[in-house]
């Protein structure tokens, strides 16, 4: 049962990668292509992970994270790499004065530091609402990257931000109930 869970499990994970590698030599821009995929890669599980939280079924999460992580920092690399060709200065000189690539580069960073704290190091444990503004930073990312934003990127940034204040509100009646009780 094991084989066959990690058969299925490696088979949704590499998807976007084969992907990616499949209809690379056939894109007008396989840039651009390579970036579609992995950032929607990293939207689709950033959303199942809020879902599957929603409904209580947290099991699948931290694979979920790793899958997103995976994909945004293949996402990093095609800017670093490919895009940048490896020039570190134009990287962080992009990364400093454009607001989709700072707030995409705070999400990877937000996203790695959730990674390692996943690895079960003790003092990560209060490390998981970073989740948070990682989901918000992914959203802004995806909202500023196009010059006229659609009605998607619309609602992707509307649902992380009311996902971030119900979690914030949650917190709050948290503390006011436990002040309460003390």
């Amino acid at each position: 049962m094991k084989i066959v869970k990690f058969i299925i499990y490696a088979v949704i994970f590499l998807a976007p990668l084969g992907y990616i590698l499949a209809k690379f030599s056939t894109q007008a821009d396989p840039l651009s292509f390579i970036y579609s995929v992995s950032g929607y890669s990293v939207l689709c599980s950033l959303g199942l992970i809020v879902i599957l939280n929603f409904i209580n079924v947290r099991k699948y999460s931290k694979l979920l994270g790793f899958f997103g992580f995976f994909y945004a920092f293949l996402h990093f690399l095609t800017f670093v790499i490919l895009d940048k060709g490896l020039n570190l200065a134009k990287v962080y000189s992009d990364i400093l004065s454009q607001n989709f690539a700072l707030s995409g580069f705070i999400g990877l960073v937000l996203m790695a530091i959730l990674a390692v704290s996943s690895l079960k190091f003790s003092w990560f444990r209060k490390v998981g609402l970073l989740f948070y503004p990682l989901l918000i930073c992914a959203a802004l990312h995806y909202f500023l990257y196009p010059k006229i934003p659609q009605l998607w990127h619309y609602s992707v940034l509307i649902f992380a931000c009311l996902v971030a204040v119900i979690k914030v509100l949650n917190l709050i009646q948290k503390y006011k109930n436990n002040l309460k009780e003390a």
